[in-house]
C-alpha cells in the first residue's frame, strides 16, 4: 500500500514538472546551431591508417580558435637555443693535403649557428648584429651583370608595377661593380649557386618570401662560366633571369671569385644558398646559410631593426 502511495506522488510531480517546461515562452529559448563554438561537441581525434597514409579523424575543434593560435604562435618569438650556438664559423677543409676544417670569425665575442652535418637548415648565422670593426667588408672588384625587366613590358599605376607581357623581354645592364651598386643604402644579397636542391632559383626564392620587412632585395648567381660553354652559360642565364625578374632584382657575377670573396659571401658549400645583410658601407652585418628557419628569419629580422637605428 505504501509502496502504491509513493507511485502516485511520484507520477504528480513529474506531471507537474514537465507542465511547467511546457509553458516556457518559445523566444527565450535559443536553439543549438551547428556552427556553435560553445555547444559544438569534442571529439578526440584519432589515428587511422588509410589509402593515403595515417589520417587524423574524429577531430570537431573549432578552425577560428586553431587559426589564431597557430597566428600567436608564429608571431610571437622564438626559443633560442643558445646552445647551439659556438664562438666560431667551421667551413670545410680546402685542398688534398689538408684533413680538418678551418675555423673563422673566431673572435670569441660574437657566438654563430653550428652547422649540423647533412642539415640542409640555415646556420653560420650570428646572434646578434655584428659590429663593423668585426664585419667582413664586400670586395671592390665583385663584377655582376643586371638583369632587369624592359620598359615596354610594365606600366607603373599606384606605385605598382603592372606586367603587359607574360614573357617578359630582358634588359641586360653592362658589367659594374657591386659595391657601387649597393651603396649608400642598406640591402640583402641572397646568393645561390643554382645546383638543386638547396641552392637553385626555388631555393633561393624561399629567403626572399621569409623576409617580412621592406628592404632591397638582390637575387645573385655565382655560376662561373665552364670552360667552352659560353653559349649555353648564357642561355642558362638568360632563361633563369627571365622567371626571377618579376620577382626581384637579379644579377650573374660575371668572373670566378676569389676564396676569400666565396668565404665573405658564405659560399663555401655550394649546395646551399646564403644570404648577408650589408649596411650602407657594404660591410656584412648578418649572414647565414642553407634554408631559412623560425630562429633564423627572427634573428635576421632583429638585426635589421638594430641596423636602422644605427642609421
Amino acid at each position: 500500500m505504501t509502496h502504491c502511495r509513493w507511485n502516485n506522488v511520484y507520477r504528480r510531480t513529474f506531471n507537474r514538472s514537465v507542465a511547467g517546461y511546457s509553458t516556457v515562452k518559445q523566444e527565450l529559448v535559443t536553439p543549438v546551431q551547428s556552427h556553435d563554438v560553445d555547444t559544438t561537441p569534442y571529439r578526440k581525434p584519432v589515428m587511422r591508417i588509410g589509402d593515403r597514409g595515417v589520417e587524423i579523424v574524429g577531430d570537431l575543434s573549432n578552425e577560428p580558435v586553431e587559426r589564431e593560435l597557430q597566428s600567436d604562435v608564429l608571431n610571437s618569438p622564438p626559443q633560442i637555443d643558445k646552445n647551439s650556438f659556438k664562438d666560431y664559423i667551421e667551413i670545410p677543409k680546402k685542398g688534398l693535403i689538408s684533413t680538418k676544417n678551418i675555423r673563422i670569425c673566431s673572435n670569441g665575442i660574437i657566438p654563430f649557428k653550428q652547422y649540423v652535418e647533412g642539415s640542409p637548415n640555415a646556420h653560420n648565422y650570428p646572434l646578434t648584429l655584428l659590429p663593423r670593426k668585426h664585419s667582413e667588408k664586400l670586395g671592390g672588384d665583385i663584377l655582376v651583370t643586371t638583369y632587369a625587366v624592359h620598359e615596354k613590358d610594365y606600366r607603373m599605376e599606384g606605385g605598382r608595377r603592372i606586367m603587359l607581357s607574360a614573357l617578359p623581354t630582358l634588359k641586360i645592364h653592362p658589367c659594374e661593380v657591386l659595391l657601387q651598386k649597393i651603396y649608400g643604402k642598406t640591402s640583402l644579397l641572397v646568393i645561390f649557386s643554382g645546383d638543386p636542391p638547396y641552392a637553385d632559383a626555388k631555393a633561393a626564392l624561399e629567403w626572399k618570401k621569409a623576409v617580412d620587412f621592406e628592404v632591397p632585395i638582390h637575387m645573385l648567381l655565382n655560376y662561373p662560366c665552364p670552360v667552352g660553354m659560353t653559349y649555353f652559360h648564357k642561355r642558362y642565364v638568360k632563361a633563369l633571369a627571365t622567371s626571377l625578374v618579376e620577382h626581384c632584382a637579379f644579377s650573374c657575377i660575371a668572373r670566378n671569385m676569389s676564396e676569400q670573396e666565396t668565404v665573405i659571401l658564405h659560399q663555401y658549400r655550394r649546395q646551399f644558398s646564403s644570404i648577408v645583410l650589408l649596411d650602407r658601407f657594404g660591410y656584412i652585418r648578418w649572414h647565414a646559410a642553407g634554408k631559412p628557419t623560425r630562429e633564423a628569419k627572427y634573428l635576421l629580422k632583429e638585426a635589421y631593426e638594430n641596423l636602422q637605428r644605427e642609421i
